[in-house]
């Protein structure tokens, strides 16, 4: 049996030879596709964003479930679990099951627990961030950019940052109403008080009913990234400055100017429609007094 896919980006078709399986199933997003084979449980995943094929086997036989969210997958079985990266054609094993909920569009979580060790994953920085507890896991659950684990029922959470990496312990106070985990943020409802995390901003800082001012210049990888045809910029500015924010080409030359003038100190969210630009590679430049920093994006169509 024979399967191809063809890319638009690339024009181009590829194919993968694989056996006559009794029974075949496949999912997919916009950009990847899983195909899974029973009983030989060949499992093949595709990626548009690198317009390649990738194969794995597992054990002849054996139940496998798997799951897709936008670039990222997951295959698992009582043998192994394997984390697929799509945006940059990226697999890790691990020699235990994942987490059934764990596997979000930009972060996974996953919690080993024979060994004490839960992993976050990050698709933007491409890292692996781990916690050592004896705590048992009570809920596992990603669905974007940040993960969130729940102990004791759900008196504890921690939570993982896969925009700035790293865990960390929740512990909100009064009797638990309910939670929401989304992309970018976890709601916790309590009996008097709602807590919320929030990924960018330092759990240690103090806000009150303050603004919260940043302690340095900061330009914020973009998000998504890759992205079509829109995607987010933040940046962060601790005085008020003279600001200038600018996309360019791959050739240098400059596609857009998105702001150009004073800003208030604080956190500030900028948007680029790239719907009448052409894929590729492109380049976000921030310059605020004598700070200048740039981040690379991808325009995938």
């Amino acid at each position: 049996m024979i399967t191809y896919f063809y890319n638009g980006n690339t024009n181009q078709w590829s194919s993968v030879v694989l056996p006559e399986h009794r029974t075949t199933d496949g999912i997919m997003t916009n950009h990847i596709y899983m195909h899974r084979g029973y009983p030989e449980n060949e499992t093949i995943f595709y990626s548009a964003y690198q317009d390649k094929i990738f194969k794995v086997d597992f054990t002849d036989g054996m139940s496998v479930d798997y799951k897709i969210r936008e670039g990222m997958a997951y295959a698992r079985s009582d043998e192994k679990s394997i984390l697929f990266d799509g945006y940059d054609g990226l697999f890790y094993e691990f020699d235990f099951e994942f987490d059934r909920y764990g596997l979000g569009a930009r972060s996974a979580v996953f919690c080993d627990t024979a060994n004490d060790i839960w992993y976050g994953y990050s698709a933007l920085s491409k890292s692996f961030s781990t916690l050592e507890t004896d705590e048992d896991p009570y809920y596992c659950r990603d669905t974007g950019y940040i993960g969130m684990v729940t102990v004791d029922f759900i008196s504890k959470c921690y939570a993982y940052n896969g925009l700035g990496g790293g865990w960390v312990e929740l512990i909100p106070e009064g009797n638990h109403v309910s939670g929401l985990l989304g992309k970018k943020t976890i709601l916790i409802t309590r009996s008097d008080r709602v807590y919320a995390f929030d990924p960018e901003v330092n759990p240690t800082d103090t806000r009150g009913n303050d603004r919260y001012v940043p302690e340095e210049f900061t330009l914020s990888q973009n998000c998504p990234n890759p992205f079509n045809p829109a995607t987010e910029i933040r940046l962060a500015i601790p005085i008020t400055s003279n600001v200038k924010l600018e996309i360019f080409n791959i050739m240098g030359q400059k596609v857009k100017t998105l702001f150009s003038g004073q800003l208030e100190a604080g956190r500030h969210t900028f948007t680029w429609d790239g719907k009448n630009s052409a894929s590729g590679i492109y380049f976000c430049r921030m310059q605020a007094d004598n700070f200048s920093a740039s981040r690379k994006m991808v325009l995938l169509k």
